[in-house]
Parts: C-alpha cells; structure tokens; sequence
C-alpha cells in the first residue's frame, strides 16, 4: 500500500491535483487513478484519498467535459448541472478534426474526441465513487444518445457533437452487437 501510495503522490503533483501545476487531465488514466484513490482511501481510512478523488472527479469534469482549449467552441459539452450527460472528451493534444479537415493518419491519434472504452470506464470509476462516497449520483450517467450512437454505428470514437466517427475504424464488422 505504501507504494501505491507514493505513485498517487506522484501522479497527484505532477498532473495538477495536489500542486500548483497546470492541471492534465487524461480519461484513461483518470478513471484508473480515481479507482487507486478510492481502494486507498477503503484500506487507510485516510481523508486525504477521498479528498483527492472528488478533486480529480471535479478537475475531469470542468476540463473535459468542455470543448478543447484550441477547439474554437466553446462551454460544456454537456449541462453545468449534469456534467456527464455529453460525455467527455478523452484528453488528446490536439482538438478533434472537423468535417472540412482532410484525415491525416499521422495526426489522427493525437486528436480528441469521445472513446466507447475510455467513457465505460470512467462510468465504472464514478458508479464506485458514487456507492464509495455515497455523492455524485448526477455524474454517472452518459447520455443516451452516445450510447445508441455506438451501439448503432459500432464505432469506437465518435466527435464532440455525437453526428459523426472520429476515426476510420470500427469495433467490429456488423458493429458492437454483431448485426
């Protein structure tokens, strides 16, 4: 536990939770530290881990679930109130491309946008914090209409605006239910 410890430490100072650093916020990696506090906080009992989660659960929502800084637009994806319900983005150097932009397959993967996996398991990550910490029922859910976007399209990476794939890769032929 103590080295577990010291990586959250760590990783709290270096990406702007616990220091006066710019806050860098990655979902992936978010949803697995938020998860980390939390077994730290059931197996010391220690305030400061509880603390931190609902500081990373805060910083994620504020900064991605608002359009890129280099976007162009501007505001939430989602309602201030509801800070899930247009998911997230995942956190990607460079804002998603727009429906204009060519594709670049060099640049694709360093662009935003909203992935099925990363969003799944941010969702596990709050549902956890939300029966752990006993708050923060209003973050757990994704609104429907990514869902059915996926489920439909069987895509994995979809734009900010929920109209269009992010990248020229589906999960599966037939999509994610096989049809």
């Amino acid at each position: 536990m103590d080295r577990a410890a010291q990586l959250m430490e760590r990783f709290a100072h270096d990406t702007g939770l616990s220091s006066e650093a710019p806050p860098r916020r990655y979902l992936w990696t978010d949803a697995h530290a938020l998860c980390t506090l939390l077994g730290l906080h059931e197996a010391s009992g220690a305030d400061r881990w509880a603390e931190m989660a609902r500081e990373l659960i805060t910083q994620v929502h504020g900064i991605l679930g608002s359009h890129h800084p280099n976007d162009g637009r501007s505001g939430r994806l989602g309602r201030e109130d509801h800070p899930t319900e247009g998911g997230s983005r995942i956190g990607k150097p460079f804002p998603e491309r727009r429906s204009w932009e060519p594709h670049d397959p060099s640049e694709e993967w360093n662009r935003d946008g909203q992935y099925l996996h990363y969003l799944t398991k941010w969702m596990h990550a709050l549902i956890r914090a939300a029966d752990h910490m006993g708050v923060l029922q209003e973050h757990v859910p994704v609104r429907d209409e990514i869902v059915d976007f996926w489920v439909n399209h069987g895509e994995w990476s979809v734009h900010e605006d929920i109209n269009r794939v992010s990248l020229a890769t589906s999960l599966a032929p037939g999509g994610i239910l096989g049809t």
